[in-house]
């Protein structure tokens, strides 16, 4: 990847109980981690199935792991969905007023 490029990627895993879903998210971070800086990886984590995550918490990478748990989960769960609501929307703007289609002709 050239330097200065920005490539905005998402990820979801879903699965049976027991078939290394856990085990893969955690080896794709720390190696994400390991290879990016925080300015170019931004990870938030919803946990619902135990602390399998707390390791993580800890990267700067990381803003947030959610578990499924905590007393206050919706809330902290519907701040994340407002947080991503926003960043989409200034992503469209961006978009918008350069004239491109997509992230990938806006990062040329």
């Amino acid at each position: 990847m050239p330097v200065g490029r920005r490539v905005d990627n998402h990820l979801v895993v879903l699965g049976d109980s027991g078939l290394g879903k856990t085990t893969l998210l955690r080896t794709l971070l720390i190696s994400l981690a390991a290879t990016h800086s925080p300015d170019e990886l931004h990870a938030y984590v919803l946990d619902l199935g135990g602390h399998n995550f707390s390791s993580l918490e800890q990267l700067p990478h990381v803003g947030a792991v959610i578990y499924a748990e905590e007393a206050d989960f919706e809330e902290r769960m519907q701040r994340l969905l407002d947080s991503l609501d926003r960043v989409i929307e200034e992503r469209q703007q961006q978009l918008s007023a350069a004239g491109v289609a997509s992230l990938f002709d806006f990062n040329d």
